[in-house]
């Protein structure tokens, strides 16, 4: 893969150098005709005319020196674009391929929202073999055998192959659809889980990316079956599109593409009755997409955070609430994303650059975090909402707080401020849910209900209130 996108790139550079010789060679063709020109007669019209037609072909000439200027320049950057690449995809195979898998630590250390406890990953560990399935571009990834600690899986693992294809983006790996993957994918998980259960075998299936929604699909067939060997089967999930809070899959349920035949296709359930564990890594733009995208600084930061949907390095992980009541065998964690992905940029540029996105980053949160709901329980299915009622002196409280906790970062990374002055809380740090918005009807994570009964009313007359909520 990293062969053909560096030929691509190098490929295109040439072509782009072709382009400037044949603009060059044109624009010199075209010197003498045009700005030579002869005057038709001896008026003055005449004269005049010639005068503006030569005028008009030496700006012409200006410009196109400076566009051959753009065309080295851009051939140069596509150039350089490929020997970076190359270097950051080698310095990433090393990361991976490390099997301590080393990782540097965070700027401060991460802050739950209060009392949201820490707890390490729960997942079913009775399972005699664990079948692991790679994600989209990685059918079979064996980096990820060095990852199955991290989610507890059995010590005796096996890879199994799943298409993983997603054309037109995967052209080297076939010609399958998304959809179409999806559906072959789900069927050779189910034909080795039928195999392994025949051998008397406790199954635990690691899907991640495409193939959590192979496993979505497989506990809705399952489930279609009567639910067989509840005992003998478990699943993890990472990087799930079917994230019930947070899947771009849930949020835009119903959509299709037809182009490249995808599907959104809800939530994975969570009534099933097989053990499962949901792990997100939030702003990760597949699992955890803003619930109002109309927050364009929400969706760009999203977009930025694709770095996220990498789930091979350890991270911590909180459980996340559930529904009052909720007896399901699904239990849901997230990862919290210390720095915005937003300002990621910035601290590329060194020392001053990352002084300048700790400026940045604590109000930038707060913007960003509106575009999430607040008091949004995991196990219920989340789709995307035009509108939020913003709480607007949490809001103001926090702009406020950021603005003098991202003066007091700068301070201290350019070392004119003590340590102690270094921020320690939100918004500079992140939280599970800062209640920056009214709930539309759902409870709040500390289940105290943020709308009267008259606001309740009000917000659904104006079709703000889910439907399970009504």
């Amino acid at each position: 893969m990293t062969n053909v996108i560096i030929a691509a790139l190098t490929q295109a550079a040439a072509d782009v150098g072709n382009i400037e010789t044949a603009l060059e060679e044109a624009n010199a063709l075209a010197v003498p005709p045009t700005t030579s020109m002869l005057a038709p007669g001896a008026d003055e019209v005449s004269a005049a005319i010639t005068a503006l037609l030569s005028g008009h072909a030496q700006a012409y000439q200006e410009l196109a020196a400076q566009a051959a200027g753009f065309h080295r320049q851009f051939t140069a950057l596509l150039a350089q674009a490929g020997a970076a690449y190359q270097t950051t995809e080698q310095a990433s195979e090393q990361l991976l391929g490390d099997p301590v898998m080393k990782v540097q630590q965070p700027l401060a250390p991460l802050l739950p929202s209060p009392n949201i406890t820490p707890v390490p990953p729960r997942v079913p560990t009775d399972s005699s073999i664990g079948l692991i399935l790679g994600g989209t571009f990685s059918p079979f990834n064996p980096k990820c055998l060095s990852a199955a600690s991290l989610y507890n899986l059995p010590q005796l693992n096996s890879l199994l192959y799943t298409p993983e294809q997603f054309w037109p983006v995967t052209p080297q790996l076939g010609g399958l659809t998304l959809d179409q993957s999806i559906a072959k994918g789900t069927s050779l998980l189910n034909q080795e889980i039928q195999t392994q259960w025949a051998a008397g075998n406790h199954v635990t299936v690691w899907g991640t990316s495409q193939s959590a929604v192979i496993e979505t699909d497989e506990i809705r067939n399952l489930m279609a079956q009567g639910s067989p060997n509840t005992n003998k089967l478990s699943f993890i999930l990472t990087g799930d599109p079917n994230n019930p809070n947070g899947g771009a899959l849930e949020r835009f349920t119903g959509a299709y593409i037809p182009l490249v035949n995808a599907s959104a296709n809800g939530a994975t359930p969570a009534n099933s009755p097989y053990p499962t564990a949901i792990y997100t890594d939030q702003y990760d733009p597949v699992a955890d997409f803003p619930n109002y995208p109309l927050n364009a600084v929400s969706d760009l930061n999203a977009v930025m955070g694709l770095g996220q949907h990498n789930y091979l390095l350890p991270r911590t992980y909180y459980q996340l609430p559930t529904s009052p009541g909720y007896s399901g065998n699904t239990t849901y964690y997230m990862s919290l994303d210390n720095q915005l992905p937003l300002v990621e940029p910035l601290q590329m540029l060194g020392a001053a650059g990352n002084a300048v996105a700790d400026l940045l980053q604590p109000d930038l949160r707060v913007i960003v975090d509106m575009g999430y709901s607040t008091g949004d329980y995991a196990n219920l299915a989340t789709p995307a909402q035009l509108i939020e009622i913003p709480n607007v002196p949490v809001i103001a409280h926090d702009l406020a707080t950021g603005a003098v906790q991202g003066v007091h970062a700068f301070g201290v990374d350019l070392g004119l401020l003590p340590q102690s002055y270094f921020p320690n809380a939100y918004p500079y740090l992140p939280a599970l849910d800062p209640q920056l918005n009214f709930t539309t009807g759902q409870p709040s994570v500390t289940g105290i209900s943020l709308l009267t009964g008259a606001e309740h009313q009000l917000m659904n007359s104006l079709g703000l209130i889910p439907k399970w909520d009504q």
